[in-house]
């Protein structure tokens, strides 16, 4: 017997955020089965330490708040409170620091979770960078948001004479995208999308949608802003906006912001855009000063979650696959409990704000 199978297969995603929440919440049942009450107890301490981090920010900011806990003052006073002092469930949790955020404070992540899917011993994996790590060759199986792969997989794909046409390459179908890489780019396989994290990524601006009524838009349902107009973006996007949008947005200027939402909604009332992943709408919606918000109804880009492998990875063998399999099969129920759950919210938050219409209704 190989020497592989004394050690359990491993998977990895996002060690915190909506991928893994999704993850947890609808995978959970199935891939650990003898512990079902865990998955949602891991969100819940998730949930309560983002609830934490977000009134810290607005605490520093404002000056009542002088320095962020320590990573120390976290792992023994605040995640004891979350857990119970329940030593099992400690062992599940780490401190990593947020470097999103502003202040790139500490904060309570998952470390990692055993389980047991149809006999075979799994480790679910918190880590910042899964699709690296999968890369390298240090794990075999990544759960990851289809956006983020697309912006990583796509500066590797197969270039004409020199240039990359973008009309070849589908960049919404990360198939399409692996179908085109440059040859011996990676060994990483994509195996699907996953009915988890669905999200758009929308215009959006601080005006109200009667003080747009003049912008026009184009046959994909964008907004022609002009040349020399400034959007804000995340820049963890940056390549999949530019193959998206084209040459038709070359005279755009993308400027990389650390919170898109709040630099578009808040500050001076010039007119601003940000292009930004949207989910539910209940964060653009809260943030919309006296309904000052306009969002365009046609996302620029659609993401779900997506499941990757590695054959040249560590520990990859039949019993990877066979969680994989097993993954894939567990999608097709999790895509009869979702719906479009996440769609119709997303509508009803942002309700009286949307501008333009959609391409295809979604």
């Amino acid at each position: 017997m190989p020497d592989n199978y004394a050690k359990p297969v491993l998977i990895m995603t996002k060690s915190k955020g909506r991928i893994l929440d999704d993850f947890l919440r609808y995978f959970g049942g199935y891939l650990f089965a003898d512990q079902k009450d865990l998955p949602p107890v891991i969100i819940e301490i998730l949930e309560k330490d983002k609830t934490r981090i977000q009134s810290l920010e607005r605490e520093l900011k404002k000056g009542i708040t002088k320095r962020p806990p320590t990573q120390e003052e976290i792992e023994k006073e605040m995640l004891p409170s979350y857990t119970g002092n329940r030593p099992d469930l400690q062992r599940v949790f780490k401190i990593g620091r947020d470097y999103a955020r502003r202040f790139q404070p500490f904060r309570v992540v998952l470390d990692s979770i055993d389980g047991v899917v149809d006999g075979q011993d799994f480790t679910l994996i918190g880590d910042e960078n899964p699709l690296e790590n999968l890369r390298d060759n240090q794990v075999p199986i990544a759960i990851s948001n289809s956006d983020l792969a697309a912006n990583k997989f796509s500066r590797e794909l197969r270039q004409y004479f020199g240039i990359f046409r973008p009309w070849q390459v589908d960049i919404e179908d990360l198939q399409t995208i692996f179908n085109n890489l440059r040859t011996n780019a990676t060994t990483v396989v994509y195996e699907g999308e996953l009915a988890i994290s669905e999200s758009r990524h929308m215009f959006f601006a601080n005006r109200s949608p009667s003080e747009l009524r003049d912008l026009r838009f184009d046959r994909k349902r964008n907004p022609m802003l002009g040349r020399n107009s400034t959007v804000y973006i995340d820049g963890r996007y940056f390549f999949v906006y530019g193959w998206i949008l084209g040459n038709k947005f070359s005279g755009i200027n993308f400027n990389e912001s650390e919170n898109v939402e709040s630099t578009v909604l808040n500050g001076n009332n010039g007119l601003k855009w940000g292009l930004y992943v949207v989910a539910t709408g209940s964060t653009l919606s809260k943030m919309a000063k006296d309904g000052r918000l306009a969002v365009v109804q046609n996302p620029v880009y659609t993401s779900k979650g997506a499941l990757f492998s590695n054959p040249k990875a560590q520990c990859y063998d039949d019993r990877a696959q066979s969680i994989i399999a097993r993954i894939k099969e567990f999608n097709e129920e999790v895509k009869e409990q979702v719906g479009n759950g996440i769609y119709d919210t997303m509508l009803k938050n942002l309700q009286g704000h949307l501008i333009g219409s959609s391409v295809n209704g979604k």
